[in-house]
């Protein structure tokens, strides 16, 4: 399961990199952007719910074959990072304070109650399935 989070972490923070180097070098803001400013920028453009493969949705169909079509905002792969984070303490939190917890039951408790809430149905049913293989905390 770790190796799962180090992925999606690298993938986000390499997507929002690239995102620092597009909007610099091609819609001139300045070379010292921070995060923040990034994240702003995103929101006053209107594309911080972009994710790629929603643009289509989110966007006007003028828009198709602009930067905009495809881009992958890092407001949105921030969160996203936000969530795994507190995915990872209350998983932690329960591993360290409910020592008689199974570890697949740490794991589904800490994804009902933190990633849950931003799944489909059918991703949380097979994140259910896939975390009752987690073994036990030995």
């Amino acid at each position: 399961m770790n190796a799962f989070y180090t992925l999606d972490v690298k993938s986000k923070s390499d997507i929002i990199r690239a995102n620092k180097v597009f909007v610099i070098e091609n819609l001139k803001f300045a070379e010292n952007l921070s995060l923040q400013e990034l994240i702003n920028a995103e929101v006053s453009m209107g594309v911080s719910r972009l994710n790629a493969s929603n643009n289509s949705k989110e966007l006007d169909k003028t828009k198709k074959g602009s930067w905009e079509w495809t881009y992958n905002s890092s407001a949105r792969n921030l969160v996203r990072m936000w969530w795994l984070t507190k995915f990872c303490s209350h998983l932690f939190d329960l591993l360290l304070n409910s020592p008689e917890i199974p570890l697949s039951t740490c794991c589904q408790t800490a994804y009902k109650d933190q990633f849950g809430p931003h799944h489909p149905w059918i991703i949380r049913k097979g994140a259910g399935l896939a975390m009752k293989a987690a073994g036990t905390r030995d």
